[in-house]
């Protein structure tokens, strides 16, 4: 997690995803964890809807670029 983060901050090295990728960029979040929405499902609403989404592509808050 602290390499992935470094990489956020910093945008190095220069990542591009694979030939076979599913998403055509480098993902920018990582996902909640499936027993969230079933133990927590009114906090991660709130954290969802206060961070303006939860898809890979959404940029985190301290993500600046």
């Amino acid at each position: 997690m602290e390499a992935w983060a470094n990489y956020r901050r910093t945008g190095l090295p220069k990542l591009v995803p694979g030939p076979a990728a599913v998403l055509t960029m480098v993902p920018l979040r990582a996902p909640y964890p499936a027993n969230e929405q079933d133990l927590n499902k009114a906090n991660l609403s709130a954290a969802i809807a206060r961070q303006g989404g939860s898809s890979p592509t959404s940029p985190l808050w301290w993500d600046v670029n």
